[in-house]
């Protein structure tokens, strides 16, 4: 059971969190923007589609959680500080993910603005992608946990 759990979550995360993180991040270059003389520059259906993989991955990608979260049971390891700290990392990510930069995405194709708006969306994918770094790193070193495990 534990292998078959660990495969799911670690090749859910390689697919459906990279995608998303691919997504939210190439999303502000293709986005369009209005020009100083009011015309529309980048591509509308690159950035329609990155909004859609944004979605559709980030959704598919709630596999890893939730297998990681049974896989901890599982292993009795849900009172390591490693699993708590990822685990609170990636509801961070989550949040981010949902109040913030997918909503700015919506908003950002519905009613194209200057390049100067998609500073924050840019940050924001930014931070994304750290916080899930730092989950990957806290997987491989996992301080904390029990010795022999």
């Amino acid at each position: 059971m534990e292998p078959l759990l660990l495969s799911v979550h670690v090749v859910a995360g390689i697919l459906f969190v990279g995608g998303s993180a691919i997504a939210t991040s190439l999303f502000p270059r293709y986005v369009p923007v209005t020009g100083e003389d009011g015309s529309q520059e980048r591509s509308r259906a690159v950035a329609a589609a990155l909004h859609r993989i944004t979605r559709g991955y980030s959704i598919a990608g709630l596999i890893v959680p939730a297998a990681g979260i049974v896989l901890a049971f599982v292993q009795g390891r849900t009172g390591e500080i490693w699993i708590t700290l990822a685990m609170i990392l990636t509801a961070a990510a989550g949040f981010l993910l949902a109040v913030h930069i997918y909503p700015r995405q919506r908003d950002a194709l519905a009613t194209p603005g200057t390049r100067d708006r998609l500073r924050s969306l840019s940050m924001s994918a930014g931070i994304y992608n750290v916080l899930w770094t730092v989950v990957v790193v806290l997987m491989i070193v996992r301080p904390g946990a029990a010795e022999g495990a």
